[in-house]
C-alpha cells in the first residue's frame, strides 16, 4: 500500500506528540518525515517549528540515550558513541555527553556486567576466561583501559576460589 503524503501542519501536530512522549533526535524526525512523502520544504519547515518550540534537542536526546544505554542495557562508551553517530548527532555533541559520565560509573557498570558474565565461564582456565571476558566487554562497547581497571580493583571480579 503505498503512502500518502501528508500536509506539514499534519506531521508537525503527529511529531510534536511523539516528541511530547519521549525524545527524539532531528535525524529521525526527517527520516519520518521522508518516509510521509513531504517535500523538502516542508520538512525544513516543519523541523524549523519544532526546533523552535523545543520539541527536539539533539544534546537532550543525545544526554537521554546515553544514560538509558548505560544503566538499562549496560553498554560501554564506544557502543553509545558509534550509536549516536549512527543518528547523526554532532561529534562535540557526542563528545560532552560522554565525557559528562563519571569514568568510575563505567567501571562499575562493566565490573557488574563481568562478574555475571564469569560464573558461565568458570570451568575455563584463568587465560580462557580473561580472553572471553574481553571480547565480552569490548562487544559491549568498552574499552581496554576500562577491563584492566576494572580487573585490577578490589571491588572488581571475585577471585577463582569463589567459584
Amino acid at each position: 500500500m503505498p503512502v500518502k503524503p501528508i500536509s506539514a501542519h499534519d506531521a508537525l501536530l503527529r511529531l510534536s506528540a511523539l516528541c511530547s512522549r519521549s525524545e527524539q533526535c532531528c535525524y529521525d524526525m526527517e527520516r519520518k518525515m521522508c518516509q510521509w512523502k513531504m517535500s523538502q520544504e516542508d520538512i525544513a519547515e516543519v523541523m524549523e517549528k519544532l526546533l523552535s518550540a523545543h520539541f527536539v534537542d539533539d544534546r537532550r536526546y543525545a544526554e537521554a540515550y546515553a544514560n538509558d544505554k548505560m544503566r538499562y542495557d549496560r553498554w560501554g562508551p564506544r557502543k553509545i558513541d558509534q550509536m549516536l553517530w549512527l543518528k547523526h548527532i554532532p561529534d562535540d555533541i557526542r563528545s560532552k555527553v560522554l565525557a559528562a559520565i563519571d569514568d568510575e560509573e563505567w567501571v562499575r557498570q562493566l565490573g557488574t556486567l563481568l562478574k555475571s558474565r564469569m560464573r558461565s565461564l568458570s570451568s575455563l582456565s584463568p587465560a580462557d576466561r580473561n580472553r572471553r571476558l574481553l571480547r565480552f566487554a569490548m562487544g559491549r562497547g568498552f574499552s581496554y583501559a576500562h577491563f584492566i581497571r576494572c580487573i585490577d580493583t578490589t571491588d572488581g571480579l571475585p577471585e577463582d576460589d569463589d567459584y
